[in-house]
Formats: structure tokens, sequence, C-alpha cells
């Protein structure tokens, strides 16, 4: 009954918020002042590493390439710090501990998430024509009716 919560994703499913997060299609958490940058890149790099090597035998050269090059930059951003403490810095809930009160983004790492993710784009749209979208395509095209529309109206415009 909960095994579904347990298991690790697929290697599609990763390759896809991989291709998001490049495209911009996926926009993640990170935090105020970019404070949860490098923790996302390590999750990725981390997620990345498994599946390139669990499914490396049965993967598409292509789209290898693609994980293993999208790891490459991942890891360097994990190494990267994405906020700088500035100002004064409070003592944190448990001895040895520091809390900066004041974060700002650190521009090395947002430059290098954008040569990142303007380095792979090609490669992203690529992978994602030959892999993904002829699935896409042979779905029946979907109407929606008034009340359909409608409602997704009201519902977009509350968020």
């Amino acid at each position: 009954m909960f095994g579904k919560f347990g298991r690790k994703k697929s290697a599609d499913t990763l390759t896809l918020e991989v291709i998001g997060v490049i495209t911009g299609a996926e926009q993640f958490d990170l935090g105020k002042n970019n404070s949860k940058g490098t923790q996302i890149a390590h999750k990725y790099a981390r997620d990345l590493d498994r599946i390139i090597q669990r499914n490396r035998r049965v993967m598409d050269s292509d789209t290898l390439q693609f994980l293993r090059d999208s790891h490459r930059h991942f890891k360097s951003l994990a190494k990267t710090a994405s906020s700088i403490a500035e100002g004064p810095i409070m003592s944190g809930p448990m001895p040895g501990v520091a809390v900066p009160l004041n974060v700002k983004a650190n521009p090395d790492w947002q430059e290098k998430f954008t040569a990142f993710r303007d380095e792979m784009r090609g490669a992203a749209a690529q992978v994602f024509e030959k892999q993904y979208l002829p699935g896409f395509r042979a779905l029946p095209a979907y109407e929606p009716t008034k009340e359909q529309e409608l409602a997704g109206r009201i519902i977009m415009s509350l968020r």
C-alpha cells in the first residue's frame, strides 16, 4: 500500500525533471536569497549519479550523454555556495552552530546555473524531441468543455 512512497525516481521521470529545470518549465524553490540552491543541486547530482549507474546499459546514448553532462554541471553547482552570509552572525540553537542574520544570493552560483541552462538547452530539446515528443503526439486531442474552461480560469485566478 505504501510501497510507492519508498520508490526512487525512474530514469524517465528524472530525465524529464532535468529537462524541465534546463528549459525553465520546472520552477524549483531556491529559498530566500537562493539559500537552497546548493542543496537542490546536490540532490539532483546524487539522483543522476544513481540513475546513470543503474541504467547505463539500457539507455539511449544521447540520453545517457545528456544525463552525464547534467550530472557534471549539478555536481559543480553543489560544490559552490548558493548564498553568502553577510552582516552579524547569531549563535544557533545548539552549541557550535552559527546562523547568519542576513544572506545574499551568490552571483557566481547564479552565473554557473545560467551557463548550465544555456549550454544544455539544445541537448535537452533534442532528447525531449527524440524520446518523449512522439508519445505526446500520439495522445488524442483534448478539447475542454466551456464549463471546464471556466473552472480552469477561476482556479488559476485564485492562485
